[in-house]
């Protein structure tokens, strides 16, 4: 669902910089998928795939790789990036999530690296139906979701549900972000059997003065 806060060209927070893929999402991958006998068969979808750092890894192992965006600037630095290592770029897609353009139980697995916390509360259970509707059964599902322990809201402004604007630090370009307790986390993946729920958290032990930024994520691993 597209609002006012939502303008995917001139946010940056969702990836359009990174090179590299997480670690967590290469062994999410690896972990659930690497011992498939056809990999090419293996669908998995990066959703927010930003610059394809994630997808260029799929690729690379040899996935049937899927990607969307709601920037067109980013899906074009994708594909040229993509292109540029040898590889095609016809599965990805400039689209919302709350109507991905793809069939029913269609992926094997859904990659969300801080794309759904980029929305309003009021969005992220609509794309998150859209998610189970596209994810397999059995299939699996990790996603990011920024959590409550992060300073990041301090200095923003809260609009309501738990949704912040106006951050600042490395946040500031971010846009709207929503962000969760343990509780809610459970009560937005119910749709889902939940397989675990880790918390992630960095805090510098040596930083400048009036520093004190934490970065908390929980990380969510699903089953359809």
């Amino acid at each position: 669902m597209e609002n006012s806060t939502n303008n995917w060209d001139e946010r940056y927070f969702h990836g359009w910089k990174n090179r590299y893929p997480f670690t967590e999402v290469v062994s999410f991958v690896m972990q659930n998928f690497g011992g498939a006998q056809d990999r090419g068969k293996t669908t998995i979808l990066d959703l927010g795939c930003g610059s394809a750092h994630h997808l260029k890894f799929l690729a690379q192992e040899g996935f049937q790789f899927y990607g969307i965006d709601g920037s067109s600037a980013a899906i074009g630095i994708a594909k040229e990036m993509l292109e540029a290592e040898g590889f095609k770029s016809s599965s990805l897609s400039v689209a919302t999530f709350d109507d991905l353009p793809y069939k029913d139980d269609f992926f094997d697995g859904i990659i969300d690296r801080s794309a759904l916390v980029c929305n309003p509360r009021d969005s992220i259970s609509e794309i998150l139906t859209e998610i189970r509707r596209v994810l397999k059964p059995g299939g699996k599902f990790i996603s990011f979701i920024l959590n409550g322990e992060s300073t990041g809201r301090s200095t923003a402004k809260h609009i309501g549900n738990n949704d912040y604007i106006e951050h600042s630090g490395r946040l500031k370009d971010a846009g709207l972000l929503h962000y969760t307790s343990s509780e809610e986390s459970e009560q937005l993946f119910s749709m889902f059997k939940i397989d675990n729920i880790l918390l992630q958290t960095t805090r510098s032990e040596y930083k400048p003065a009036n520093d004190d930024e934490v970065m908390s994520w929980q990380i969510i691993i699903c089953s359809k």
